[in-house]
């Protein structure tokens, strides 16, 4: 029987693939979102400077992150894009032990999937 190897990194990603700002905790806290290939961070800014509360992992590498806000919330949720054109739409609660929950608002493939164009030279 031949022998088989499994190989992982150890350390998680530091290189920073995007970010963006909003009030994703909730409408008083303002809040940094750093995008890590394949996870986020959640910081909250406050006079003191960055309080990381929340570090979370996406099946995927991320290719683009952006807040927004729904016509009917009044904080915003996250927008994340991934490089095999999945998209999701997340939101985030506060549990009753002060910690913080991620929620899916929604998720699918956005890749088309329509007829190819061919281009004439």
């Amino acid at each position: 029987m031949a022998a088989m190897n499994y190989v992982v990194t150890v350390q998680r990603p530091t290189a920073v693939t995007g970010l963006t700002t909003g009030h994703f905790t909730s409408a008083n806290d303002f809040n940094l979102i750093i995008a890590k290939n394949t996870h986020f961070e959640i910081y909250i800014i406050n006079s003191e400077g960055l309080k990381l509360v929340k570090d979370v992992c996406v099946y995927g590498k991320i290719s683009a992150i952006k807040c927004f806000r729904l016509s009917n919330m009044n904080k915003d949720v996250l927008f994340i894009f991934t490089d095999k054109c999945h998209g999701m739409i997340l939101d985030c609660r506060k549990t009753s032990n002060d910690q913080y929950e991620i929620l899916t608002k929604c998720h699918g493939l956005l890749k088309d999937t329509g007829r190819q164009a061919v281009r004439q030279p």
